[in-house]
């Protein structure tokens, strides 16, 4: 079994890792986005959680990857 890290991020480091993962994603193309969708739905839910605790605080998912 792979080791786990468990890291917080505020809402706008959230955001910044969306981006570059959009970014890492285009410019790699499929290879990047198979490699990247799994982390970026862990992030989706993960907001998700966050978002149904805390609906008066709640912080947008990370952006949509489109292939």
């Amino acid at each position: 079994m792979e080791p786990k890290l468990n890291i917080e991020l505020t809402a706008t480091e959230l955001q910044n890792l969306g981006v570059l993962l959009d970014v890492a994603i285009k410019a790699s193309g499929t290879q990047g986005a198979k490699a990247a969708l799994p982390i970026i739905t862990k992030l989706e839910e993960k907001v998700a959680e966050y978002n149904a605790s805390n609906p008066s605080q709640s912080i947008d998912p990370p952006r949509k990857v489109e292939e």
